[in-house]
């Protein structure tokens, strides 16, 4: 009776090391996928840099220039290639999203929200983001921020075939001002790496005043980001000793911080798969001892 028993646990426990094992190949496969997705742009060497101009008392156009001053200083960092600024980053489960209109075009059944990133007009360079048709933003347009550059997906949901710069659109409501498309850029991953790339618009980050907060610095490195960590800091303070960074991380970071959940399966799938494997060859040792 006894031996039938140790081998019934063997054959069983072989069974759970098998499925603990297979399990964890999967988790580790998603993972792995996840990691190879083309974001669209260049995550590599690229420090992302939080902070709110109003801890020191800047508003509406006094806290854009405060921003505008900080790039010009971070652009003059040894090592920085390039600089921008968004309200938010790329891939970070952050979203703005806003219906669209088309004046002329009849709404069609299943049209999506676009997605909006108010941006520095560096960004699309800084994140090398190319631009497929068109112009990308100039600092020029920070004083008239009634454009935007659109990227392929939106432009073929909205304007379908037809060259769409110099077209016009509205956000949200007729009643909103017209916006004009200056440029086309090729699609990025905009949210999460879990979905598709969207319709997306890229608006400077000027648009409105009244609701500029916080930002988000993208410092492209020719070297390791957080080797120009220190410089950052030290401009920031010498700018506004009452401003503090709130997040100082890599974009390769926080990308990594999305998708934190399927680390830790994959982590503890193989993690348990190796012990029961162990186990198992344990007792298989023991019973044939």
């Amino acid at each position: 009776f006894r031996p039938r028993l140790t081998h019934s646990l063997i054959v069983l426990q072989i069974a759970v090391s098998l499925l603990l094992t297979i399990g964890a190949g999967l988790f580790v496969r998603t993972l792995t996928n996840l990691h190879s997705i083309d974001v669209g742009f260049n995550r590599e060497n690229l420090l992302l840099v939080t902070l709110n101009g109003r801890q020191g008392g800047f508003r509406e156009a006094a806290l854009a220039r405060f921003y505008q001053g900080l790039l010009d200083r971070f652009r003059e960092i040894p090592g920085v290639r390039a600089a921008s600024a968004s309200t938010f980053p790329l891939v970070a489960q952050y979203v703005n999203d806003s219906s669209v209109i088309v004046p002329g075009r009849t709404p069609q059944p299943g049209d999506p929200d676009a997605d909006l990133a108010a941006v520095d007009p560096a960004f699309l360079d800084t994140m090398q983001i190319p631009i497929l048709l068109g112009r990308n933003l100039e600092r020029g347009d920070l004083a008239q921020p009634n454009v935007a550059v659109v990227d392929q997906k939106f432009a073929s949901v909205y304007f379908g075939t037809e060259n769409p710069i110099g077209r016009q659109f509205q956000l949200d409501k007729p009643t909103n001002p017209l916006i004009e498309v200056v440029g086309v850029a090729k699609a990025a991953h905009y949210n999460s790496l879990q979905e598709e790339d969207p319709e997306v618009v890229y608006l400077p980050y000027t648009q409105n005043l009244t609701n500029l907060g916080q930002l988000v610095f993208e410092l492209r490195t020719a070297g390791l980001p957080l080797s120009v960590a220190t410089a950052v800091r030290r401009i920031v303070h010498d700018a506004s000793a009452s401003v503090s960074i709130s997040n100082v991380v890599t974009q390769a970071q926080s990308i990594d911080q999305t998708i934190s959940q399927e680390h830790t399966f994959a982590d503890l799938g193989t993690c348990f798969a190796v012990l029961a494997d162990r186990k198992s060859t344990r007792l298989n040792s023991s019973h044939l001892g």
